[in-house]
């Protein structure tokens, strides 16, 4: 499925894929990770949606399917990155998207759980506590805007 079919038949839906705490962000993020770009497997199970960033480095199946970009002033992430918020926010958890469009100054990104417990929405967002994104290595299921 394409990234933009994705979010068209989930935009208000609220995505549960572990069946636990409600429709969380990181419950999105396993869905797109399955759904969107086909992983065979999942990522490793976190205590919050910025442990995926903190935890790259031992996490196989991310480091297979991956690139780890750190956010910097005049970086932009690209369409379907998988953007990261640190312990700041989310109450300790941190929060993960999926990037649609943006630049320097903010973007739109796909959401859970933004703010707490909403169903699937496009998100405007600034980068305050963004630590940085995860750009699939398959970009198949992304392109097709």
């Amino acid at each position: 499925m394409r990234f933009r079919e994705f979010v068209k038949i989930n935009i208000g839906k609220c995505l549960d894929y572990d069946k636990a705490y409600a429709g969380q962000c990181v419950d999105l993020f396993r869905y797109y990770c399955k759904e969107v770009l086909g992983l065979p497997a999942q990522p490793r199970p976190v205590d919050g949606a910025a442990a995926f960033f903190e935890n790259y480095v031992n996490d196989a199946v991310l480091q297979e399917n991956f690139t780890l970009i750190k956010n910097a002033p005049e970086a932009i992430p690209r369409y379907g990155d998988v953007i990261v918020w640190d312990r700041k926010r989310g109450k300790g958890y941190g929060h993960v998207s999926v990037f649609i469009h943006g630049d320097v100054n903010g973007f739109t990104s796909f959401d859970q759980n933004w703010p707490t417990l909403s169903k699937c929405t496009e998100t405007e967002h600034d980068y305050v506590n963004v630590i940085g994104w995860l750009r699939p290595k398959n970009q198949k299921g992304v392109t097709g805007v």
